[in-house]
């Protein structure tokens, strides 16, 4: 509920890239592209242009080609926590990367901090590095809103391979995890 689709077609005056079947009864809105052009195209390319930004100033993203960037934007999520809330969960499948867009959040283990997150850094690249990884730690967002950009594991592999070693090399960063029993 609440998001959209086909965007990108109307953006890029492009056929459709995928079609979409309703998964249980729902009601659904749609506009024409003259609609769409009038009224939404301004305020979509506005966004993608904030987002671009965004990736841009985040360290570990900035050696990527303006095509890459575009391509990160079309795969892109954004999702706003509230203070308190839980964004990982320790032993959960990784299944996204994320990247702190707007506010704070602290990795966890156990109840102790291990690490603490401000805009443009990220989380989550270490149980989408190795195949069928568990999370490792607890990430709750500390302010609200806290917004994260979400970039899914097969997105992930697939755009940000190239960058495998550098996020091992951020991983040796992190304070040693107290080993599970």
């Amino acid at each position: 509920m609440g998001q959209s689709f086909g965007e990108l077609a109307l953006l890029y005056n492009a056929p459709r890239a995928a079609t979409v079947v309703a998964s249980s009864a729902c009601v659904l809105w749609s506009i024409d592209r003259d609609i769409f052009s009038n009224c939404v195209i301004g305020g979509v390319q506005a966004q993608r242009e904030q987002n671009a930004e965004f990736l841009k100033s985040c360290k570990i993203l900035s050696f990527l080609k303006p095509e890459m960037l575009q391509r990160l934007l079309d795969v892109m999520k954004k999702k706003v926590y509230e203070k308190g809330a839980t964004i990982i969960k320790k032993d959960d499948t990784g299944e996204e990367f994320f990247l702190l867009q707007e506010g704070n959040a602290v990795a966890s283990v156990d109840g102790k901090t291990v690490k603490e997150y401000a805009p443009g850094s990220y989380f989550g690249e270490l149980a989408l590095l190795e195949e069928n990884s568990r999370r490792k730690a607890d990430v709750v967002a500390m302010s609200t809103p806290t917004v994260v950009a979400i970039i899914d594991a097969e997105s992930f592999k697939n755009l940000l391979g190239n960058i495998h070693d550098r996020m091992k090399e951020h991983a040796n960063d992190y304070e040693p995890l107290p080993e599970s029993k």
